[in-house]
């Protein structure tokens, strides 16, 4: 997980304008969430993270040939999360959860990624 929180201290360092002169910085919150939802996930793939232009946090796995994603939220709400197969766009897995809890939202992750993982399976 070294590479990860390297990474999350490197987006939490970016400035307001990072993205050609626009984009809001990751807010204290994007980045605390996701450090403490992706500590708790050990097993997991280990996605690539990017800011967002809305001060968010996303996290992108490819796996197979299936495209996954999920977002940090800038301020206290909802992980959202979404994958979609990139040859059959109608395979597609979402989840959401609540950013308050931590562990549950590593449990509904952790668990939205197995799925993610089994689609990639079906459509191979």
């Amino acid at each position: 997980m070294s590479t990860i929180a390297t990474r999350l201290d490197e987006l939490a360092a970016l400035s307001a304008g990072w993205l050609d002169g626009e984009g809001l910085a990751p807010t204290p919150h994007a980045i605390a969430t996701a450090r403490a939802v992706l500590r708790l996930l050990p097993d997991a793939p280990r996605p690539h993270l990017f800011p967002t232009p809305e001060g968010e946090v996303s996290a992108e796995w490819i796996i197979g040939r299936v495209s996954a994603d999920a977002c940090f939220p800038a301020q206290p709400g909802a992980i959202e999360a979404g994958a979609v197969h990139v040859d059959d766009f109608a395979l597609t897995r979402d989840a959401t959860a609540d950013d308050a809890d931590h562990e549950a939202a590593a449990s509904v992750l952790a668990a939205w990624l197995r799925g993610v993982s089994a689609l990639a399976r079906v459509a191979a």
